[in-house]
């Protein structure tokens, strides 16, 4: 008998990417569940195109749980990493926000031809739903 592969929150392998084991990613900003947390970059004017053939689902760009957060799960200004004026169109998703990022969160972006420093997929991420535009899925 084999077993099912799932993760330690039980949940399958890839289950936060898009399209699952059949995805692919333009840019990836990750925090392993264990090592050193991602924590204070800057990711400014990029263009993040992830597209492939079906069944394949690409998204442009994907921050994982634990991102923005120091190693013992604390937020700040210091440990968040900072999205702006990015653009992931031609991919089948524009972006999958894990963890406690910012994405130009002090501007209006409910549109979708919103200026810089909103990213182009911001109208997207509503701050109704999170205030920094995180998709809320923060931790492991």
């Amino acid at each position: 008998m084999q077993r099912s592969r799932v993760d330690a929150d039980g949940r399958p392998p890839c289950s936060d990417l898009a399209g699952g084991g059949n995805g692919i990613v333009g840019f990836l900003l990750a925090s392993w569940r264990t090592g050193t947390p991602s924590q204070h970059n800057v990711i400014h004017g990029n263009t993040f195109v992830a597209h492939c053939p079906a069944p394949c689902v690409g998204t442009g760009y994907f921050a994982t749980r634990g991102t923005g957060f120091d190693a013992s799960g604390n937020w700040s200004a210091c440990t968040a990493n900072y999205y702006t004026a990015n653009n992931p169109y031609g991919s089948h998703v524009g972006s999958t926000r894990g963890g406690g990022n910012w994405y130009a969160a002090d501007t209006d972006c409910s549109g979708p031809a919103s200026p810089a420093p909103c990213n182009a997929d911001d109208h997207q991420h509503p701050t109704s739903v999170n205030w920094a535009r995180n998709d809320g899925f923060a931790f492991y």
